[in-house]
């Protein structure tokens, strides 16, 4: 999956989505080491998943997986 190198690597949405999956029964940091990224990563994913949850409220219709599409497009 992804490298902690120290080198900036970009997740698929289905990555994303499989981290914020992992993270109903894991901690964060598990979660982190599991997948082999950062801790700032997964808190990072975690936050944007909450705003996608504002937008799936204000925008009836509107999927999860388009929602991390737009945020990941807008970031």
């Amino acid at each position: 999956m992804a490298s902690n190198s120290g080198k900036r690597c970009t997740l698929s949405i289905e990555q994303k989505l499989k981290i914020l999956e992992a993270l109903k029964s894991k901690k964060a940091d598990d979660a982190a080491k599991h997948f082999n990224i950062g801790y700032s990563m997964v808190k990072k994913i975690r936050q944007n998943e909450e705003e996608v949850g504002i937008v799936d409220k204000s925008m009836p219709g509107v999927s999860h997986k388009d929602g991390l599409m737009h945020l990941s497009m807008v970031r």
